[in-house]
């Protein structure tokens, strides 16, 4: 069973990327964070939805 510190060092780097993934969208398409936290938010249950179907084949 993992340590409650490894737990939190992996959500940790979970958020950072999750942060460096919406900083590059604000960039790439030039708008706000907001909305690049909806357009992440909108790609990534997306990914995980297509994830869980090709689990389920």
């Amino acid at each position: 069973m993992p340590s409650s510190q490894y737990i939190e060092e992996i959500e940790l780097d979970d958020r950072e990327t999750q942060e460096e993934e919406i900083e590059s969208l604000m960039e790439e398409k030039n708008i706000n964070k907001v909305e690049a936290t909806q357009l992440h938010s909108e790609e990534y249950d997306e990914t995980s939805w297509e994830d869980n179907v090709e689990d389920e084949d």
